[in-house]
């Protein structure tokens, strides 16, 4: 039975994979259906995530749908999340991995991705696929010292919700809308809905 099919047949709220690394991933059945459904002769959805490269600290979360010639259809995500448990054994440092930002790697920039971790895994949320690295590099302001809300701009910083400029945070500017939902957008991990 193809994986619409079963979709359809069972009534899923939830679609649950695992594999033999003991990688567990959710994927809300709805959203999946309605995205299945759009993509003509739909009949496979292959999920991978790959090797984590200790040279590189580089890994790759594929999703895609793959239709009855063999072509693969990126899935999309806008409001839900997939989930992805990944054990820390998957990655060379995964003991400290509470302490690093995970970043969707691209082209322009390193996008942070939200992410949850406990003493065994971590928990990716995303809404599409992508290459992914852990990082701890430390954002440093020369402009801060002394401004009582620094631990609060240096923890927001490092997660690439806020940025400065040519190494300054300048405390004192005004925050503009513009700038403001900057930041919301980077918090929230949001992505603009292809019209």
């Amino acid at each position: 039975m193809d994986v619409l099919q079963t979709l359809k047949t069972y009534s899923l709220t939830t679609l649950q994979l695992s594999d033999a690394r003991g990688v567990n991933i959710d994927i809300d059945a709805a959203a999946l259906l309605q995205q299945l459904n759009a993509v003509k002769n739909a009949k496979t959805l292959h999920v991978e995530i790959t090797q984590y490269n200790y040279d590189t600290g580089l890994f790759d979360v594929k999703l895609h749908i793959i239709d009855t010639a063999g072509k693969a259809t990126p899935l999309q995500f806008y409001k839900e999340y997939v989930h992805i448990d990944i054990p820390y054994a998957f990655f060379v440092d995964g003991k400290r991995l509470n302490t690093y930002v995970l970043l969707r790697v691209t082209d322009t920039e390193d996008v942070a991705i939200a992410h949850e971790s406990t003493n065994k895994a971590v928990t990716l949320h995303v809404k599409k696929d992508g290459t992914f690295k852990f990082t701890n590099e430390a954002v440093a302001f020369t402009d801060i010292n002394g401004v009582a809300q620094s631990e609060s701009i240096l923890y927001l910083a490092n997660r690439y919700v806020i940025k400065g400029d040519a190494g300054k945070f300048n405390p004192t500017n005004n925050l503009s809308r513009a700038h403001f939902a900057a930041m919301v957008v980077r918090a929230l991990g949001l992505q603009a809905k292809a019209s």
